[in-house]
């Protein structure tokens, strides 16, 4: 017998008793307001969100935008049916200004849509051609006018798309560009810039001959109702009931949008998102979550592990950190090159949350636990990200964090590795150019162990599992232990069933306080021999030996195959 999440409403319509009373507007007709069309309806409910949310000060202080720098562009929405783009400096007599930000999908890479380049900037900034705009544009003008925002910035237009400097200064600033915004519009079921925001108009439709999407068929809703005396007072009432296949906030989670890594810190920052599905609107904000059809959350915006504590947002626990990298390595770029970058806004966040930015990925508190990521699936593709074999960025595929992690009560638990320095060099704008040098200098214990893969262990559904043997400069040792799992960052570097030997470096042990076996695990990366050449001054390079990592492992006995290890200092690539 399987479950089966689910929200269900129920709806009693009783004149007589309660005259005037009716089933909800959007159960029976699909919209909120009759009298609208279908778009204009889901503008007057956004307005009234947005207007409910920003006069609420005491309760929603958390998710006014903090009028951040702005920008270096924005869409003028404000001059009837035109737009054109307006620098930032056209502002700097304005103090905060109100901008609405777009969330929304490229979609395929040969079938973009329209940009600014070094070519039309000029132009555009006395006239952006609306014919030329893809729908989900006109939809996103047509939103923030409605709801009476007088900009709009949308990525593609407000970014000089061939101007590289200008691409990485903009891209290192997301943060401020979605947590500054008054309100972020997500196209969430859209898959190219051509689906849309809002409903379409059937006649114009019907004359460009597209394809009318079943919103109620694809969230999975069922609405019926039924005629029943009431027994306690005879009379006849009328009940409507309301099923959904999943709960509003799963819904809107498991839209197009949420599986691009791009939006990943879009949502995540932002302190409201009018969520624009094909079945209705959503609203999400720091304090609430509702839904065109009456259903409301009190979850707020904890999908990604941030509470509010006297008004400030914060960590929720210490493994929202780790929450997030999972979340978003799950997701898909068109570009893998893009996927530092993509995390720029999210990493900058955590800093300002903790005080304390990561380092490339790695919270710098938490070093032993955060190297301790797993490749939990296959790579995608070809090509990504110029970074160290050390950092989670550098894996183009969804990881786990922490994944043998010790989370028993009665767990002694101890980490082995530490930093001794770490410094990164960019050529530009940090986490969106390339790296320039980096250093990462790390002390724990190490030995050097066999590795070979376990017969059969490819055909199990979790971690390969390695016989494991120690080796030292006297020979090898008589010790083999087929409890051992692991997985190699990449399939090329995977040994097979051919033994190779590795350098591994002790991440963190764990054992139980009272344990009448006396197990204990020990979590290890696996290294091999590395040579970098660096720079040391001007024009200036010399060879470094130091180590690149290829894998992790973790392994489960009585005996502690790390006691005894020497401790020493190494360098990783």
């Amino acid at each position: 017998m399987s479950s089966v999440e689910a929200d269900i409403g129920v709806s009693v319509e009783d004149h007589l008793r309660f005259p005037g009373h009716h089933h909800p507007q959007f159960w029976t007709s699909g919209q909120t307001h009759p009298g609208l069309t279908p778009a204009e309806d889901r503008l007057l409910c956004a307005r009234n969100w947005l207007e409910a949310c920003e006069s609420r000060h005491s309760f929603h202080r958390e998710c006014q935008s903090h009028g951040e720098y702005p920008p270096a562009r924005l869409i003028d929405v404000t001059s009837g049916e035109s737009l054109r783009l307006v620098a930032r400096e056209q502002f700097d007599h304005q103090g905060k200004v109100r901008y609405a930000a777009l969330s929304h999908c490229w979609g395929d890479a040969y079938d973009e849509p329209l940009r600014t380049t070094s070519s039309n900037v000029r132009a555009f900034v006395e006239d952006i051609p609306q014919q030329l705009l893809p729908r989900t544009y006109r939809d996103a003008v047509r939103v923030t006018r409605g709801i009476g925002i007088p900009y709009l910035w949308i990525d593609s237009l407000c970014i000089v798309q061939d101007d590289s400097a200008e691409w990485q200064e903009e891209v290192s600033r997301m943060k401020s560009v979605y947590k500054g915004s008054t309100l972020t519009i997500a196209a969430s079921d859209g898959t190219d810039s051509s689906w849309g925001c809002l409903p379409r108009d059937v006649d114009l439709e019907a004359a460009a001959g597209k394809h009318n999407h079943t919103p109620a068929k694809e969230v999975g809703m069922q609405t019926f109702s039924f005629d029943h005396l009431n027994e306690r007072n005879g009379r006849l009432c009328n009940y409507m009931v309301r099923f959904q296949r999943s709960n509003s906030q799963r819904v809107q989670k498991e839209s197009h949008l949420n599986t691009r890594a791009w939006a990943f810190q879009e949502q995540l920052v932002s302190g409201r998102i009018l969520h624009c599905l094909d079945s209705e609107l959503h609203w999400q904000c720091r304090n609430s979550y509702q839904t065109q059809s009456m259903q409301s959350s009190h979850e707020k915006m904890a999908g990604y592990g941030v509470g509010c504590r006297g008004g400030r947002p914060m960590p929720r626990s210490h493994r929202t950190w780790p929450s997030w990298i999972e979340e978003f390595t799950r997701r898909n770029l068109t570009h893998a090159s893009d996927r530092m970058a993509a995390f720029a806004g999210a990493s900058e966040y955590y800093g300002t949350l903790t005080y304390l930015e990561p380092f490339l990925g790695l919270r710098r508190d938490s070093l032993a636990e955060d190297l301790a990521w797993v490749r939990a699936g296959p790579t995608r593709g070809s090509g990504g990200v110029c970074a160290p074999s050390w950092t989670w960025l550098a894996c183009n595929a969804p990881v786990w964090v922490d994944y043998w992690r010790f989370e028993h009560e009665d767990a002694l638990v101890e980490n082995h590795t530490h930093s001794k320095l770490c410094r990164v060099d960019w050529q530009g704008p940090r986490m969106a150019s390339a790296i320039r040098t980096t250093v990462f200098r790390v002390r724990g214990p190490v030995k050097q162990m066999a590795l070979r893969l376990a017969p059969g262990s490819t055909n199990s559904t979790t971690l390969p599992g390695f016989h494991l043997r120690e080796t030292s400069a006297d020979g090898p040792a008589a010790c083999a232990r087929v409890n051992c799992s692991g997985q190699f960052d990449s399939d090329s570097h995977h040994p097979g069933h051919v033994e190779s030997t590795y350098t591994c470096l002790l991440l963190r042990s764990w054992r139980r306080r009272e344990s009448s076996t006396g197990q204990q695990s020990e979590t290890f990366l696996l290294l091999t021999p590395a040579v970098e050449v660096v720079e040391v001054g001007d024009d200036d390079y010399e060879e470094c030996p130091g180590f690149r990592r290829v894998g992790i492992a973790s392994v489960t006995g009585r005996r502690p195959i790390f006691d005894g290890a020497e401790r020493r200092e190494l360098e990783l690539f």
